[in-house]
């Protein structure tokens, strides 16, 4: 009753009865009850999400690892329905040991329990009730060879089943619908008796063990648009024109799924992608960035196909040079769509990199974020089809066949990749091509502009590049790229589907890859602790600079205490009880800075990661720089006087029109 109530998403507390008492507070007579009802129990107690007491559990392997007298197709029964329990069971090392054998003693009982396709009595054939217990036992704890037997028991179960749906039983009319109610759920999935419908069996400990805390690797790979250009002010990026921000969506991602699932989990991110990327082709493509992945990676997150378009010809044609240039603007569209089906075969390329890769790809979550609408459906120059029209026909097309890539390669590749398009949530967040008056609740930066925010009015709020219009084109890199609620838009779209598979539902035209459950998402192998941050690592001197390390992980216990050494002087002049800070530094320099942190068990870890402070905040020393008072990574020099064109006032490159 209790498994059944909580499958249905009902209390367990049903018409007056706690169902679930009995089970939670087992009196010392449940040890004496059937075998196969001490497994109904504990996979009841596995949907309840409780320990599992010690000695349910030693009565369990006992039973599993001591031959019983056969009683046929009873003990068949049993033992199949005791694979499915212990499949969810977490302990001791030498608990663990007693698992996978008592599993493999259960699994040796039944192979010669076989009888065609089904289970049953030897020489009396499969049996109906025998099989559906065992069919699904195999399937969560056999191998590749018995997973496949279980299928073929569930397609045997479905031949049974007669023309009024029910199952045939020998013992008359109620054995007829105990057949009946025991195999309709099988036919259902392999998985419904302990995972399907709602409070599915949850991984559990034996009287109440505390298992490692998990680390769970993501990596981020792709363009600018899983960099995070637009998501800060230009002299905060890194100085390698990565435009590696921590306020991309991977690092917003991270810190919420920190946030959700700390006490269990830690989710740490490798953002490895890189502002003008393309898949396979020039300087850090995003292939390359793949083969140089963690392959423990358990979420892989990307963009990729626009560098490939030469899209920011697109950009720069139809909404920043010549305002809406009728030939310019349909010519860079048009060379856009004759290479959409060459990227789809360099996405395939990308996607077999991937797997490659990683250890296990069959339990990794790998999600492709398409692109958003960069233009309002309205915004047709009067009598043509330019901008709007003809550039979101091409981000349809693009959109439609990433999906059908991703679709076709789900089909026969272990690793399965779930498409996520952005085109339906962003309608309506688009910026507008103007200088001036632009869209209030824009989730894209438009021109001149960078790093939009939500205000507390609920509009968007920009960092406006005002200064130095004589270089409009050194800051258009945050031009039409997500702002900072762009990004944090993608991040709740993937959230969705790193916690479920099912959830890409939500967004429109979404293709879901399936992939391992949430809470059997794997951990990095052989770690005990590893100290990371999330931060700029560029500042300008006397402005604020944040640095977060609550992606740092302990297996067991918890971080108490995060010791920092911004300066590298070896001293550490800040020491914390939280993992977030922020500090304004005023001496100019480049420093490797250390972060210790320790836990309650004692156990420490550091990590050494640069910081630059500089007066402009471009990264380069004052003493090499050609404009040390304004930001200019590059050190553009056009007439060649040893000053900067951006300090240079006898210098001009084209200005917006």
């Amino acid at each position: 009753m209790t498994i059944t109530l909580l499958a249905a998403g009902e209390s367990p507390t049903y018409g007056g009865v706690d169902y679930a008492k009995p089970v939670t507070s087992l009196p010392d007579s449940a040890l004496k009850e059937h075998p196969f009802h001490q497994a109904l129990d504990m996979i009841a107690l596995e949907r309840l999400g409780q320990p599992i007491p010690q000695r349910l559990f030693k009565s369990i392997t006992d039973y599993a690892l001591t031959p019983p007298g056969r009683n046929y197709p009873s003990t068949a029964s049993t033992d199949g329905l005791m694979l499915a329990a212990l499949s969810h069971v977490v302990s001791t090392a030498d608990d663990q040991e007693a698992i996978t054998a008592a599993k493999a003693a259960l699994v040796k009982r039944l192979d010669a329990d076989r009888q065609g396709d089904g289970w049953g009595w030897p020489d009396h054939g499969a049996n109906v009730r025998a099989t559906t217990r065992v069919a699904p036992g195999l399937y969560r704890a056999g191998d590749a060879i018995h997973k496949d037997q279980a299928v073929k028991g569930q397609a045997w179960l479905a031949g049974q089943q007669k023309v009024d749906g029910s199952f045939a039983n020998d013992w008359g009319p109620s054995w007829r619908a105990l057949a009946t109610a025991q195999a309709v759920p099988v036919l259902r999935g392999l998985q419904s008796f302990d995972s399907i419908g709602a409070n599915p069996a949850r991984a559990v400990t034996v009287d109440g063990w505390v298992p490692p805390r998990r680390l769970v690797k993501m990596t981020v790979l792709g363009d600018s648009y899983s960099a995070g250009n637009g998501t800060l002010r230009d002299y905060e990026y890194p100085t390698d024109h990565s435009y590696r921000s921590p306020k991309n969506y991977g690092s917003v991602l991270t810190r919420r799924l920190n946030r959700e699932f700390g006490d269990d989990t830690t989710f740490q991110t490798d953002v490895r992608a890189w502002s003008g990327a393309q898949i396979t082709t020039g300087d850090h493509t995003i292939v390359s960035q793949a083969d140089g992945m963690d392959p423990h990676t358990k979420v892989v997150l990307m963009t990729a196909g626009g560098n490939d378009l030469d899209f920011t010809s697109v950009v720069e044609n139809c909404f920043i040079d010549d305002f809406w240039s009728l030939a310019k603007c349909g010519g860079s569209v048009d060379a856009a769509r004759k290479k959409i089906d060459a990227t789809m075969t360099k996405t395939t390329t990308l996607l077999s990199h991937i797997q490659q890769r990683l250890a296990d790809p069959a339990h990794t979550r790998v999600i492709l974020i398409g692109y958003p609408y960069l233009i309002r459906a309205d915004r047709d120059a009067p009598g043509s089809d330019v901008p709007s029209t003809r550039v979101r026909a091409a981000e349809d097309e693009f959109r439609t066949k990433q999906a059908a890539t991703v679709k076709a390669w789900n089909t026969s590749h272990a690793l399965k990749v779930t498409y996520i398009p952005t085109t339906s949530p962003f309608t309506h967040h688009e910026p507008e091509p103007f200088i001036g008056w632009q869209n209030p609740y824009r989730w894209i930066n438009g021109l001149g502009e960078t790093a939009g925010e939500r205000g507390d009015d609920g509009t968007t709020h920009a960092t406006v590049i005002t200064r130095q219009w004589g270089h409009f084109d050194k800051y258009s890199a945050n031009f039409y790229h997500p702002n900072v609620i762009g990004h944090e838009q993608i991040a709740g779209l993937a959230h969705d589907v790193v916690l479920s598979g099912r959830a890409a539902s939500r967004s429109v035209g979404a293709v879901a890859g399936g992939g391992v459950p949430f809470d059997q998402l794997g951990t990095v192998p052989g770690v005990r602790m590893r100290a990371d941050v999330i931060g700029q690592e560029l500042v300008r001197a006397g402005e604020p600079l944040d640095v977060d390390a609550s992606s740092s992980y302990t297996a067991f216990g918890h971080i108490r205490r995060w010791q920092w050494d911004l300066d590298g002087d070896g001293h550490y002049e800040i020491d914390t009880t939280t993992p977030e800070i922020t500090r304004t530094l005023t001496r100019i320099g480049t420093y490797q800075a250390h972060l210790r942190i320790t836990d309650t068990t004692g156990t420490s870890d550091t990590l050494i990661f640069p910081i630059q402070v500089t007066r402009d905040g471009d990264g380069v020393p004052d003493t090499q720089d050609n404009c040390p008072t304004i930001a200019n990574q590059d050190q553009t020099d056009t007439d060649h006087d040893g000053i900067g064109d951006a300090c240079d006032p006898h210098t001009t490159t084209k200005a917006p029109r």
